[in-house]
């Protein structure tokens, strides 16, 4: 996969996730006006820096009364031991004749990994079979009930010098670090705040108003976290995947009026589900 095949990747993508069986519906546009742009920028990052595979599955027998061109793709990031998938996505009327599994095959090295689930029977099956376990993964949404977002303190802004910090919390927490990530989040205008303090330490990406990733050494740092994204949040908030191995997560949530949702599952294999965490999307 090059550059040169983001777009055809993106109208692959939309057909791909959309309308999927129980997946309820994203939150309105303006709770994230970037998302489009994001997604390129973020497939951009994962190809040019080479760190993983990123490939496309193309169809070019316009004999068959076919339009030709890119049907499916996967994008992946390597970081230390630890291999994610970012996206993964095949046109819906081309299910069923290989190309997802050839996909994987082309981009999977084995060893642990972690993903993001859709809904889609298809999907879960094929990461069950590649030795994935399925944890249940939330949304918790809602209108803020600012009464159960207690003061909190030793929150900071953040900045590139929190770096090493970042590193040593991953390392701590998922088993590897992504200082690459972190730079493209910060250079993408995304806030970062975190808890430097002794033996507490953590961090959480905002953009816009949204929680991207947060992680901490420990429940209580990660609630602060938390609950200072939403306070200084607008009054309807929503905060995405939430493994159910998070349950200090939902908590914060359901004291500040927010209530849980299935959206999909956190995929794992040779690894548990992180905790406290809540994984990015697509680059976990």
């Amino acid at each position: 996969m090059t550059t040169d095949d983001i777009e055809a990747a993106l109208a692959v993508r939309a057909p791909a996730f959309d309308g999927l069986p129980d997946d309820p519906p994203a939150p309105p546009p303006e709770a994230r006006p970037r998302a489009a742009d994001w997604w390129q920028t973020r497939t951009r990052h994962l190809i040019e820096t080479g760190e993983g595979a990123c490939v496309v599955a193309e169809d070019d027998r316009e004999d068959d009364g076919g339009a030709g061109g890119v049907i499916g793709f996967a994008t992946s990031l390597q970081r230390d031991d630890l291999w994610c998938l970012a996206t993964f996505a095949v046109l819906p009327d081309r299910h069923g004749a290989g190309i997802g599994r050839a996909l994987l095959d082309a981009v999977d090295p084995g060893g642990r990994a972690m993903l993001s689930s859709s809904v889609h029977p298809g999907a879960m099956r094929t990461y069950h079979r590649r030795g994935f376990r399925l944890t249940p993964m939330m949304r918790l949404e809602g209108t803020l009930d600012r009464r159960g977002l207690p003061a909190v303190t030793g929150v900071r802004e953040g900045s590139p010098a929190d770096l090493d910090l970042l590193d040593a919390v991953d390392r701590r927490v998922r088993g590897a670090a992504r200082r690459i990530d972190h730079r493209l989040m910060l250079d993408a205008g995304h806030r970062l705040l975190v808890v430097d303090s002794g033996t507490r330490a953590g961090y959480a990406s905002i953009d816009g108003d949204a929680l991207e990733v947060l992680a901490a050494t420990d429940e209580d740092t990660a609630a602060d976290l938390m609950r200072t994204v939403l306070a200084e949040g607008p009054g309807s908030a929503w905060v995405p995947h939430v493994s159910g191995a998070n349950s200090w997560a939902v908590a914060v949530g359901l004291d500040a009026g927010l209530l849980p949702r299935t959206t999909g599952y956190l995929a794992t294999r040779g690894m548990a589900p992180p905790v406290p965490y809540v994984h990015h999307g697509s680059l976990l």
